[in-house]
């Protein structure tokens, strides 16, 4: 895989994430959701919750 088509594929991935919360999750410093949780969002294996039901 070339170099270009490396950072091309990661920047289309890094796109999919939208939020602050979601790159804080990625981070590991966001409290109510881990990056095990992102993964599982972004893969599709989880729902994401409604803002207002992940702060509490």
């Amino acid at each position: 895989m070339s170099r270009g088509l490396i950072v091309t594929v990661f920047l289309e991935k890094l796109r999919s994430i939208s939020k602050g919360t979601d790159v804080a999750a990625l981070l590991g410093l966001n409290p109510y959701k881990t990056p095990l949780d992102l993964w599982e969002e972004k893969t599709g294996k989880r729902e994401s919750a409604p803002a207002s039901e992940a702060a509490h």
